[in-house]
């Protein structure tokens, strides 16, 4: 299981959850503030197999508008992917 982390602006909030949730994918939003995580902006939460992380991607490239320019490049959308191990509680 791997933990999704993006961050969108928020004019692409709606149309991301809109084809996420017609994949299949249920996604939590998180308005966002602060240095790293600015305004205007939503970090999206998913958590999905390590095998759907291309179709994320995939997803995510046709459905955001350009906002960030990294070294010259411009990115559409910032994702993070980290490990998660599930631990039930008793």
């Amino acid at each position: 299981m791997k933990l999704i982390l993006i961050m969108i602006c928020d004019g692409d909030k709606e149309r991301v959850q809109k084809v996420l949730l017609e994949k299949g994918y249920t996604p939590t939003f998180i308005a966002t503030t602060g240095e790293f995580l600015e305004y205007g902006k939503s970090l999206l939460l998913l958590g999905v197999e390590e095998d759907h992380l291309k179709e994320i991607e995939q997803l995510l490239s046709e459905n955001t508008k350009r906002f960030h320019i990294k070294d010259g490049e411009q990115l559409k959308a910032d994702m993070f992917v980290l490990g998660a191990d599930i631990i039930k509680g008793k």
